[in-house]
Formats: C-alpha cells, sequence, structure tokens
C-alpha cells in the first residue's frame, strides 16, 4: 500500500513540476507524463533486442561447441583454422575467352579491356604508340600520363611485347619541326640538334650526339633505337 502510494505522490509531484515550470495547463501535462514513458521503452526496445540476440548466439555457440567435443571422442581431430584449404580442383576456373594480343596490335579501343585503362588513358597510349613508333621495352608506356608500373603489370597481362620493326628518325633529313614529332624530342632539341647537324655536318654516328654539351647521356640512350643515320 506505501508503494502505491509514493507512486500516486510522485506521480502529483511530475504533474505540478510540469504544470508550473513550463506553464502547461492540465491536458498538455498529462499527454507529456503518457509520452515520457513510451518513449523511454522504445529506447529500450533495441537494447532488448540486441540482448536477446546476444543470449540466442551464446546458445549456438554452446552447442556447436559441444556437437565438436561429443566428435572429438569418436576420433574426429579439429583442424587449425590456418591449415583449411580447398583442393585446387574444387576452385572453378575463370573461363578463358580472351586471347592476348601484340602490343603492335594495340588501339585504343582493345586497350580499355585492361582494368585501370578508361577511353582516355587508351586513347593516351595509342597516340604515344603510334609516335613513338614502336616499343623497345615496355616500361617506356610509364611515359603516358596516367600510366604507372603498377598498370603496366595489368597490360603485360593482356598484351605480350614483341619487338618490332622500330620506326627510324632520319636525324639528317628531318628539319626541326619534323623532328619534334617524336615523343622524345622536344622542339626546342630538335633546334639544338638541327643548328648542330648545319655547322658540324651530318651525323655518322651515336658518338656526335655526345658533342652536344646540353644534351643529358641518359637522353641519347633512349633515343639511339630510333635514330637513322643515313643520308
Amino acid at each position: 500500500m506505501d508503494f502505491h502510494f509514493f507512486l500516486f505522490g510522485m506521480r502529483n509531484t511530475l504533474f505540478k513540476l510540469f504544470q508550473n515550470y513550463f506553464s502547461f495547463t492540465r491536458r498538455e501535462t498529462r499527454g507529456i507524463l503518457l509520452i515520457v514513458p513510451f518513449l523511454i521503452l522504445l529506447n529500450l526496445i533495441p537494447q532488448g533486442i540486441k540482448w536477446a540476440q546476444a543470449r540466442k548466439l551464446q546458445h549456438e555457440l554452446i552447442a556447436y561447441e559441444g556437437l565438436l567435443d561429443s566428435l572429438e571422442t569418436l576420433g574426429f581431430q579439429r583442424i587449425p583454422k590456418e591449415q583449411m584449404w580447398l583442393p585446387a580442383d574444387s576452385i572453378p576456373k575463370k573461363k578463358k575467352w580472351l586471347t592476348q594480343l601484340s602490343i603492335l596490335e594495340a588501339d585504343s579501343i582493345n586497350l580499355q579491356i585492361v582494368p585501370g585503362v578508361g577511353e582516355k588513358t587508351a586513347a593516351r597510349i595509342a597516340i604515344f604508340l603510334e609516335q613513338l613508333g614502336g616499343l623497345h621495352d615496355f616500361s617506356q608506356l610509364t611515359e603516358v600520363f596516367g600510366v604507372d608500373e603498377a598498370l603496366v603489370m595489368k597490360i603485360e597481362e593482356y598484351f605480350f611485347f614483341e619487338e618490332g620493326a622500330l620506326k627510324k628518325i632520319p636525324i639528317n633529313r628531318l628539319e626541326a619541326a619534323e623532328l619534334a614529332d617524336h615523343p622524345y624530342i622536344s622542339y626546342g632539341l630538335a633546334k639544338v640538334l638541327v643548328a648542330y647537324r648545319n655547322q658540324h655536318g651530318p651525323y655518322t654516328q651515336l658518338r656526335d650526339l655526345q658533342g652536344i654539351k646540353i644534351i643529358d647521356p641518359e637522353w641519347i640512350t633512349l633515343i639511339q633505337a630510333y635514330l637513322d643515320f643515313s643520308l
């Protein structure tokens, strides 16, 4: 009986508190007192669901452990997780439906089959290959904007390297604008090459380029496979 009087007293106290402090009417106060327990209940429901799920999972784990223990008594042994593996024959193999192409056949269309190569990157690679006149190493593709070593490795999965006939640069017969069409020759460098040729005569060997002090020796190594010294 005392407990009921206590609850009744608490109810009246809260009722008067809401009325006096918030200036609520009797009807508004009664509505709020009814809503508050409902909101508290809504907040507790998710916690109760989580607790029930955790209890269910715990019971399932206990049952599973009991099953394993019973199997061990029959002579079965547990295999450590790190030792579990699937036989190679049980792993489905991807159907091979592509034929690997030569890099000499690469164009802006078939390059897009490579993961990570979009339309714009494929176009840049195709233009680079056309202007370069052939590759002597796959690593040259990293000179294309947007292509790094990881992407080159993916390209190698779809295109095999084939060193075809490199398009030669007749360095003694071309003018500056024509030399500058090659990706490895800037227009400024092309003017230097032509000016040196006009002053010292035609280039006859790779060593002649070494006489131009402004030229980096690494560039000579890069360009040598493409040079034609014929007159």
